[in-house]
């Protein structure tokens, strides 16, 4: 079975969460050895990030629950990487 190494997201976000909230709350996730966010889109009331994830062995299920938590919604899965 492959580990997943690599993640990129597009996640929409309400604008008053912070960006460097997302970053720590995401670093605290096993397996998390790299988070880098990039600011794409922004409205009046939201804001649509490009999270890249790196690490030894990804748990995307708690990925998508510390993004939900934070108030964030994963658009679209843009680039994934498996590694035996």
């Amino acid at each position: 079975m492959l580990k997943l190494k690599e993640i990129t997201l597009e996640i929409l976000k309400p604008s008053d969460l912070q960006i460097i909230e997302l970053l720590h709350a995401l670093e605290k996730v096993a397996g998390v050895k790299k988070v880098e966010i990039t600011l794409t889109d922004f409205e009046k009331s939201t804001e649509t990030l490009k999270v890249s994830i790196s690490g030894a062995s990804l748990d995307f299920e708690r990925v998508s629950e510390v993004v939900a938590h934070s108030g964030g919604i994963i658009q679209t899965v843009q680039h994934i990487v498996g590694e035996r």
